[in-house]
């Protein structure tokens, strides 16, 4: 295994363990996890890490994980693994109240679906707190981790809140700690449900990406 490939394994476990600790160990053993990824700022390499997590996840004792794109602003999923541009998905589930509903995609990777951000992509959307709870109560049932790859912290509305857990992705090389911390105190988010935060782009160190949790 290449350094970069046992960062994100370490990562993944270390993902596994802190929902386990929270009474949340898989599908298989009562109800699955949901973990929101974001970032203080556009850029900062969340998209890249929430599929590596993804997919290194999937590939470990056969877990099943659902990957969502829930970023209205910036779709992260459209065109990957033929999922069309439009396709129906995360944003319609919260306007039409309908987790069943949804179309879920195949990834390359065996135990590993995707769902698209959808046609309803609002920012509005993601202060349903009713519909994210029945979305989260629906998909928690039939995963054994459920990954939501967001938008910035500030623009993810009741997302933060309601998950079991929050993983920031920071550009160690360019996002100050202050930034970071600045935006997580005016988000008002319990400092409890955030599970780490993974430093990407980080000098002087190989494989140039590391994960600390608080």
């Amino acid at each position: 295994m290449d350094p970069l490939s046992r960062a994100f394994y370490n990562l993944a476990m270390r993902l596994t363990e802190a929902l386990g600790s929270r009474g949340l160990r898989g599908a298989t053993q009562g109800t699955g996890g949901a973990v929101l990824v974001t970032s203080a700022r556009a850029g900062e390499g969340k998209s890249l890490v929430t599929r590596a997590v993804a997919s290194t996840s999937a590939r470990t004792d056969g877990r099943k994980v659902l990957l969502v794109d829930a970023n209205v602003r910036r779709p992260s999923l459209n065109g990957v693994c033929g999922i069309p541009g439009g396709a129906i998905g995360f944003a319609d589930c919260l306007a039409m109240g309908r987790p069943d509903q949804m179309l879920l995609y195949r990834s390359n990777v065996p135990c590993l679906d995707m769902m698209a951000v959808g046609q309803s992509a609002r920012p509005d959307l993601l202060f349903q707190t009713g519909a994210f709870r029945q979305f989260l109560h629906f998909y928690r049932q039939v995963y054994d981790l459920v990954l939501l790859d967001a938008d910035t912290l500030d623009a993810t509305g009741c997302l933060p809140h309601l998950v079991d857990g929050v993983l920031l992705v920071v550009d160690a090389s360019n996002t100050r700690r202050e930034v970071v911390g600045g935006m997580i105190e005016h988000a008002g988010i319990e400092r409890s449900r955030f599970l780490g935060a993974v430093l990407n782009k980080r000098e002087h160190h190989i494989p140039g990406l590391v994960y600390r949790l608080f």
